[in-house]
């Protein structure tokens, strides 16, 4: 793994704190949707391949973001996001009540 900040192998990444490590994937995934012309399929197939419980700990994480982006401040620049977060959050309280929005983890 490899970004504008430096080499990040994965030893490396695993001795980091999980603030850290949290902060680098973060920067990595906003490097990777910065670049423009990429529709992000190789990243959505390869997450399709991964093992189906880290899956579901992706979606959990995105997830986060749609809770945390539905009681986010917004401006004309991620509007839509915060807005399009508050419904997924009524869907889901809707669906299965209010609570957490994460998935089981099995």
């Amino acid at each position: 793994m490899s970004n504008t900040h430096g080499a990040l192998n994965f030893e490396k990444f695993r001795s980091l704190s999980p603030k850290q490590r949290g902060e680098a994937v973060a920067t990595i995934l906003s490097d990777y949707v910065n670049i423009l012309g990429d529709d992000g399929s190789s990243f959505v197939e390869t997450v399709l391949c991964d093992h189906r419980t880290l899956q579901q700990s992706i979606f959990n994480l995105f997830i986060k973001l749609v809770e945390e982006w539905s009681e986010s401040s917004y401006d004309a620049r991620n509007q839509f996001t915060c807005n399009m977060s508050t419904k997924i959050k009524e869907l889901f309280e809707k669906e299965f009540g209010t609570g957490s929005m994460q998935a089981p983890l099995i």
